[in-house]
Order: C-alpha cells, then structure tokens, then sequence
C-alpha cells in the first residue's frame, strides 16, 4: 500500500531527494558540526516523547556513565569543576523534556496528580530554593548559577516526575529496579577492573577527557563516574536495594541481589573512600536491625560487619596512597580549611546563600594559589556546601526532604503486602542512612549520577506506594451483583 504523500518521488525521483538530502546534512556537519549533535538530540526527543521503552530502560540503564565534551564558555562557567561540557546531563535533560511533551501533546499529563506527593512538594520547595539563591547571587555569578540549577532541577527532579508518570504498574516498576540493579552491577564489576589494571582506562579517558582537573590514578576506582568518592556515593544509593532484594526480595530476586551487593561492596572498597565506607556501615547496621528476626543472628551479624569493617581498613583503606602520611594530613587539613570557608560564606549571606555551586567560584578568594587550585575542589559536606551555597532555604528544604523520604520508605517497608515492596522500602531507607552519613565529608547531590538516581529511587518508592493504596481500595469495594 503506498503512501499518497510519497507518489510524487517514486522511482529515480527519490533517490534524487534522498541523494540530496544527504550532500545538505553532509554539508550542514561540515560548516555547523554541532548540527550533528542538534540532530542527535533532536532524535533523542522524538523516541523520548514516543516512550519507547527499550530506550528508556537504556537511558535508566545508563544512569551511572558520566560524558564530558567540548567546550563552550558559557556552560563552562556554569561548571567551573570540569573544562568539558557534561553531555549526559544534557542528555538525560532532553529525555526528559522529550517524555512530558509527549505527555502533554497526548493529554497524558495530570499536573495535580503529580505534584499531590508530600515528597513532591518538598523537591520542588527545595529547587525553588536552589532557584532562589542563584537570582539573589552576585550579578557577575548569577547566569552561570542560575544554568546550573535550571540543568538539575530537570535531570533530578525531571526522573522523580518521569517514575511517577510512566510507572503505571507493578510491573514496571519492578523492570525498572532489575535494570538500575544491572546497571550498578556493571558499573561495580567495571571499577574492579580498573584497579586489577591499574590505572582509569581508554575508556574512562574518552568519558572524562583529560585535563588540569584530572586528578592523577592512586589506586582508587571511579568506574563510571568522575571521582572515586562519587563512585562511593552512587554505590551507597543502591547497595541497600540489592541487599534488601537479597534478604527479602523473593527466589526471583535473590541471585541479583546478591551479585549486586557482593560485587558492589567489592568495589565500594576499591574505591578506598573512609566516608563511603561509613556510611555503608551505618546502612549494614540499620539492616541488620531490620531484615534479621533472630536475636542471635543478629549479635553474630554485627559482630562479623565489625570485624570484616576493621579488617578491610587496616589492609585496604588504611594502607591507600591517598591516606598516607603528608598526603592524608594535606587532604585533611584542605577539608577543614574549605569547611571554614564555606561557613563564613554562610554567615555572609545567611537566608539564600552565594548562589547554588558558586563556592568552587568564590573559595579562591580565601586562599593562596601556590596551595590550592581555584575552581577545582568542593565543600566536602553536604550540610555547609547546602548552608553556604543556598543558605538556611535550601538546607531546611533539604532536610525536610531527606526527613519526609525516610518516613515514607520506613511506612512502605512497614507496611508493604509483598515481599518487593518491602525490598523497595528498606533500599530507600537504607539509602537515606548512608547518604545522611557520608554527607559530612562529601557533597553527594553536586554531580549527576547521585542526583538522577536518589530522585529516581524517590519516585520509585511514591509510584510503588500510589499503587498499592488503589490495589488496597480496590480490594475494599464490593463486587457483583449484591453489592
């Protein structure tokens, strides 16, 4: 059956167009060769707007690779830590521009059911807080800023609005877990690797291009990711998860929860990082608590994490290059140095802060450059890095986040009628211990992988309660011919 529209180029005629059209597009990447990636994107959001759901299984699959390119002087200053251009935030940000206007063009999109989670209202609180301290900054910073938290409001909270809208089953949901799972098993298994060879890998090189910010390979795995405490962070977002599908999950989810969290925690190790580390101790604890019924099974549970925890630091962590002698003092004599800084930007602009990610900005000014690299590191604390860059409305948004998150995970787990949904509890709430933790020597939600995946865990947890609530009234209402 032909297409009426195509009769007029049949035959000799549309291989002319198609010849055509190929020198133009050809000519276009020649003259314009950023046309390529317009095009690229333009691609990515017609299949994201379609929802098919092979490539959006592959977008969450992905989750865990960062991808710096280019240059450009604007996005540059927008993120001063990287000299390249972070193409996977812009990515996942056009997939997910892509998925509402779809939903909008179809009449899909229900904005009141969206925005009715409490733990909806508190993102959006907490990006508008972000939103706010980047207006209220310095003129000269305020259009980098502003870019910065317009790009991760949509990455972050654009997949916790994307979970609740496309999980519209318990199937998908638990698709979508088995996929985040497989994804972090890879990323674990690819970080082993890089210090079984000793060094980042041609593949990491073409991830993260190198350049003055590239720190030199001590030994310690970023798989995926920019930096091994990074790698730390992501791994304590799912090994809870995998745990909990491991202990409680079900026969069909024990092998890969398994295989996540033992070769997860491998890596996590790899990484050498002292606060991850302890922040997946702490989780471990809360696990142990949670998942373990037997009294005695759990004081022999405790006893072996602690052994197993002091004996990895003597021989692993300890021993680390980046944790010997005038290195170690060095790093940490840098930490408190950058903490006091951030707390005096803090009192300096107590309400909104210096504007979200200008302290790698303004730092320099508190230091000497023979010492330090300006607009390289970080706060190190979730907590001050919140207080100095968005002052007392972003951290108390934060906070209140962080506190209505683990209340909802504790209440799913609590109360959950399957042995999934109570694997999905646990995960989030284990997730919330060790990120609590580890957030006082690291600021986890500044890069892409962690944000993406702790709002995406968020709404997971919403979708998975929102359905159990209709599956519970359903239940409730009589059928058949009597009622």
């Amino acid at each position: 059956m032909s297409i009426p529209v195509f009769d007029a180029f049949s035959g000799g005629r549309m291989a002319l167009l198609l010849g055509l059209l190929g020198a133009a597009l050809a000519a276009l990447f020649t003259l314009a060769p950023w046309s390529l990636a317009l095009l690229c994107g333009f691609a990515v959001l017609m299949v994201s707007a379609a929802e098919n759901e092979p490539f959006l299984l592959l977008v969450i699959f992905l989750t865990p690779v960062g991808w710096f390119i280019g240059k450009t002087d604007l996005l540059v200053s927008a993120f001063p830590s990287r000299s390249n251009i972070d193409a996977a935030l812009l990515i996942r940000c056009v997939v997910i521009v892509g998925f509402f206007l779809g939903r909008l063009w179809r009449g899909q999109f229900e904005i009141k059911r969206q925005f009715r989670p409490a733990l909806a209202k508190a993102s959006l609180a907490f990006a508008a807080a972000a939103l706010i301290s980047a207006v209220l900054s310095e003129p000269d910073l305020r259009l980098a800023s502003m870019i910065r938290v317009d790009l991760r409001a949509v990455a972050y909270l654009g997949f916790f609005f994307f979970m609740l809208a496309w999980c519209g089953s318990q199937e998908r949901i638990e698709r979508i877990v088995r996929v985040l799972l497989t994804s972090a098993l890879v990323a674990a298994v690819f970080g082993i690797v890089q210090v079984a060879v000793g060094g980042y890998t041609l593949l990491w090189y073409y991830l993260y291009p190198l350049g003055s910010e590239t720190f030199p390979w001590d030994s310690r795995a970023t798989s995926f990711l920019d930096y091994p405490n990074d790698l730390a962070s992501y791994l304590n977002l799912i090994l809870p998860l995998a745990l909990a599908c491991y202990a409680v999950g079900g026969p069909e989810w024990r092998n890969l929860g398994a295989w996540t969290f033992v070769v997860g925690s491998a890596a996590l190790v790899c990484t050498q990082s002292r606060g991850g580390m302890l922040g997946f101790g702490c989780m471990l604890v809360a696990g142990i608590f949670l998942l373990v019924e037997k009294l005695r099974t759990r004081i022999l549970s405790l006893g072996t994490t602690a052994s197993l925890g002091i004996v990895l630091y003597l021989a692993v962590i300890a021993p680390g290059k980046a944790h010997l002698g005038v290195t170690d003092l060095y790093t940490a004599a840098t930490r408190l140095f950058l903490w006091g800084v951030a707390w005096q930007l803090f009192t300096g602009s107590p309400i909104h802060g210096v504007g979200w990610g200008n302290f790698q900005v303004l730092y320099g000014a508190y230091l000497d450059p023979s010492l330090l690299a300006e607009s390289q590191l970080g706060v190190h604390n979730t907590y001050l890095a919140l207080l100095a860059e968005t002052g007392l409305l972003g951290f108390l948004a934060f906070m209140i986040l962080v506190v209505l998150g683990f209340r909802a995970a504790y209440d799913h787990f609590r109360t959950s009628q399957n042995s999934f949904g109570r694997s999905l509890g646990f995960g989030v709430m284990g997730a919330m211990v060790a990120m609590v933790v580890q957030g006082f020597v690291e600021f986890q939600i500044a890069f892409t992988q962690f944000g993406v995946l702790f709002w995406m865990l968020l709404g997971l947890l919403v979708a998975s309660a929102s359905l159990q609530r209709k599956s519970v009234v359903s239940a409730a209402v009589p059928s058949g011919p009597g009622a």
